[in-house]
């Protein structure tokens, strides 16, 4: 649309977006799979055009900024005051998960779209940084537990079995992280 385009794979060139898709049932279709008027398991990594990507984007921005003034404007219903803690700790913890969830995202995407990703810059190989993508999820996920855990301990309100389910998670949590290291470094022979 502005400042000279972006690279399209599908010709090999930099190109400007003129005509972004807009159409919300061709945008939001994608979260459910569905891609041309057919069911993906892809799902959102089934995207092949940049029209597509740079309208998806229009719509997260759209709704970024109308999320932000609603939470600007407005003060969080009571059910909502019970269900979550509103400290320190609560505020990075849910932020945090928002992140894990962000970089599970680019992870699939990293490993499976061409369009977003592709190979002439990535190579066709991208395993690598789709497991570096995992690693930051899951670094970011420990990261909200952990978070979680202290931002509900400051409140009094754990019990003993809350503790063990978050020990388990955490050591869940960085188990697979180290198993994920160690296949990171794995060299094919």
């Amino acid at each position: 649309m502005f400042w000279g385009g972006i690279y399209d794979p599908s010709v090999g060139e930099v190109r400007a977006i003129a005509n972004p898709t807009i159409d919300p049932f061709t945008i939001f279709g994608y979260l459910f799979g569905f891609a041309r008027g057919q069911w993906n398991p892809l799902g959102m990594a089934a995207v092949d055009n940049l029209e597509d990507v740079i309208g998806g984007h229009i719509w997260i921005g759209a709704m970024c900024i109308a999320g932000g003034a609603w939470h600007i404007t407005t003060e969080p219903f009571k059910w909502i005051k019970g269900a979550f803690t509103f400290n320190g700790h609560g505020i990075l913890s849910y932020s945090l998960a928002g992140v894990a969830l962000m970089a599970f995202t680019s992870c699939y995407f990293v490993a499976f779209n061409d369009t977003v990703f592709p190979p002439v810059f990535y190579g066709s190989d991208r395993t690598q940084f789709a497991f570096v993508q995992f690693a930051l999820c899951l670094t970011f996920l420990g990261g909200h537990i952990w978070h979680a855990f202290k931002a509900r301990s400051q409140t009094g309100k754990l019990s003993d079995r809350d503790n063990f389910s978050v020990f388990m998670a955490g050591f869940l949590g960085l188990a697979i992280l180290a198993i994920s290291l160690v296949l990171l470094t794995f060299k094919p022979l």
